[in-house]
């Protein structure tokens, strides 16, 4: 059985482990049960691997990939290239301090500050994805 959160989001619980001895750790931490619920017991999170790389047709690509280990981590990258050569590749795992990122990218715009658990390596953009400053024109008429 997989519990929920209030607001619907699954609490994630490592595969062999027992959703009721998560319950109990909850209670322990002050998470009142009323913000829990179960489903059923087929929803049993399972190691799996999955992936994918594909192109729209326009020229863009896209790719993810994901794997889950047998203790619950998850592992995985996704991304896309666009026509005009921008691109971002997310490199993300979990593990017991939670969620952590790589980002990689060239997107205009995008700065190398990093936020939370997310590591950003930012690059200049392609020429064809800077779109050229427009400024207005002043025209003096010439006085003869």
């Amino acid at each position: 059985r997989i519990p929920y959160g209030a607001n619907g989001a699954k609490i994630l619980v490592p595969v062999g482990r027992q959703i009721n001895s998560v319950l109990q750790s909850a209670e322990k931490k002050g998470i009142p049960s009323k913000f829990l619920s179960i489903q059923d017991e087929s929803d049993v999170l399972e190691p799996y691997e999955f992936g994918f790389q594909m192109n729209d047709g326009n020229g863009t690509t896209q790719h993810r990939q994901e794997i889950r280990q047998e203790n619950g981590d998850v592992k995985g990258s996704y991304g896309y290239v666009d026509p005009a050569g921008v691109y971002r590749k997310v490199e993300y795992y979990t593990d017991e301090s939670g969620y952590h990122a790589k980002v990689t990218s060239n997107e205009p715009g995008l700065s190398n500050k990093n936020s939370a658990n997310t590591i950003f390596v930012v690059e200049n953009p392609p020429p064809a994805a800077i779109i050229p400053e427009q400024r207005p024109v002043v025209l003096v008429q010439r006085r003869t």
